[in-house]
């Protein structure tokens, strides 16, 4: 009998006869195919990245480059904050010292700015004061007194200063007395109770009058010499800076000057301050 061939379909479903021909798996061919699809991964991102930066739109292009800016910016700053930290720490005595140094001199300055308005104030400023006063009208000899011509003293009153007086307002009284005024005077007000004043204004380095009236027959008694003649008051006004300010006066009758034509008529009075 003829022995039956093995046929194909046979050897392929039988099992190998030899076990020691079956190839075993080798891991160091799998770690060179793990690192062959890794590259390949990364080259394939890479060419991923760089397909998206093309596809990219410019204003997308701009907010990477202004993040990336940004970002190296931070990281400088923050460089530059630790450098000034350590150089304060160690110079802190003189960073100190330096801003005392810097608050004495603002200080200095702000003393130097306020004096300077204080000068420019005083400097420009009105200054307003009882210059001078006289006798006008009344008898023309001093020994013949005139009831028919009423007699007056006018006060003079000065703005010395480089600007205009604003709101001025006199307030004048007098009194005719044997004596002198006592120490204890007051320099009282004889103007009437709710009287209006006169508001006017006088400008720089000008002058500007008032008068009050005195009874001839008593001033008669003054150029005697048996009575004297005495005018006080005060001024009020307003600077250009809206400060207000106030003045006070107070004149004493002294002589009187005759013409020197012998007619025996008085040319001028005299005031003086008081004693």
């Amino acid at each position: 009998m003829k022995s039956k061939q093995p046929t194909t379909k046979d050897n392929a479903a039988s099992p190998h006869p030899d076990p020691a021909s079956v190839v075993k798996a080798d891991p160091n061919n799998q770690s060179h195919a793990s690192v062959g699809n890794t590259k390949s991964t990364q080259a394939d991102k890479r060419k991923s990245v760089r397909k998206s930066w093309r596809s990219s739109g410019p204003i997308a292009k701009a907010t990477v480059v202004f993040t990336g800016v940004l970002a190296v910016t931070t990281i400088l700053y923050t460089f530059f904050a630790g450098w000034q930290l350590v150089e304060i720490s160690s110079n802190g005595e003189d960073t100190k010292k330096a801003a005392q140094a810097a608050q004495e001199s603002a200080n200095a300055a702000s003393q130097q700015v306020q004096l300077m308005d204080k000068t420019l104030t005083y400097s420009e400023r009105a200054f307003v004061y009882g210059k001078d006063a006289f006798v006008v009208g009344g008898g023309a000899k001093p020994d013949v007194p005139d009831l028919t011509r009423p007699a007056y003293v006018m006060i003079t009153f000065a703005n010395a200063g480089n600007t205009q007086a604003r709101d001025m307002s006199i307030d004048v009284s007098s009194c005719i007395r044997s004596g002198e005024l006592p120490d204890d005077f007051s320099y009282p007000s004889y103007a009437k109770e709710g009287q209006k004043k006169t508001v006017t204004l006088i400008g720089p380095r000008s002058e500007s009058q008032t008068l009050i009236s005195v009874p001839d027959d008593a001033l008669h008694e003054v150029h005697a010499g048996r009575r004297n003649l005495f005018v006080w008051g005060s001024v009020a006004y307003k600077d250009i800076f809206g400060a207000n300010h106030a003045s006070q006066f107070c004149f004493r009758y002294t002589s009187y000057t005759l013409k020197k034509d012998g007619s025996g008529v008085i040319e001028k009075t005299t005031f003086g301050p008081t004693v």
